[in-house]
């Protein structure tokens, strides 16, 4: 008898094996799929985007003091041989050097603010159309971010074409904690290119 894969084991005593990782059945239905946003996911994006709004107002309000008209008070006696003209020269020197720091931070925050729709539509994305496959989570860790700390999820998968690809995916500090090293989980990942993916479980969005 010749042993294919599509050969199914119909042996009485064949037991499941408790390790094999089952693709969730909302991810076998035809695509695209419909999906819904995890409420967490969207409070922590939202969260984020206020962080950075808040960070951005106040950085442009320095921005403009900085750019305002500062009368100069000169000392009336000038020791050891400062000169006056020199001192100006130097306080204007200083707050432009300010202002462009402020300008290039004012700058970062606008690219973040926008970042965090883009990994949005991305994740997104994946979960409408995104193949899956199993994968294992490595390890957890607690990162620094733009909003402080946040937690996240390393993972490895084979891609269909035979790579073997690591990511990571940040989630809420609940799920975080119940993610467990060498679990089994579902990865999603854009078939034309495997190393964009994100895990299903702590995505942020869920097919329906």
């Amino acid at each position: 008898m010749v042993l294919t894969p599509d050969t199914v084991d119909n042996t009485p005593n064949a037991q499941p094996n408790p390790n094999t990782h089952a693709i969730e059945p909302e991810l076998r239905q035809p695509l695209p799929r419909t999906v819904r946003i995890d409420p967490s996911y969207a409070l922590r994006q939202m969260r984020r985007l206020v962080v950075m709004t808040v960070a951005t107002s106040l950085l442009w309000t320095v921005m403009g003091q900085l750019a305002d008209h500062v009368d100069i008070a000169y000392p009336q006696t000038h020791s050891l041989g400062t000169n006056p003209n020199d001192f100006e020269a130097i306080l204007h020197n200083y707050r432009g050097l300010l202002s462009l720091i402020t300008a290039v931070l004012i700058g970062c925050l606008a690219l973040l603010w926008f970042s965090v729709f883009i990994e949005t539509g991305r994740r997104y994305q994946l979960v409408v159309s995104g193949g899956a496959a199993h994968g294992r989570i490595q390890s957890k860790r607690i990162a620094l971010g733009r909003d402080g700390s946040f937690t996240q999820i390393y993972y490895r998968f084979t891609a269909p074409d035979g790579a073997r690809i690591e990511g990571r995916t940040d989630c809420s500090l609940t799920d975080w904690r119940n993610a467990k090293a060498d679990d089994q989980i579902t990865i999603l990942f854009a078939p034309d290119h495997p190393a964009n993916n994100v895990l299903y479980l702590y995505g942020g969005f869920k097919a329906a």
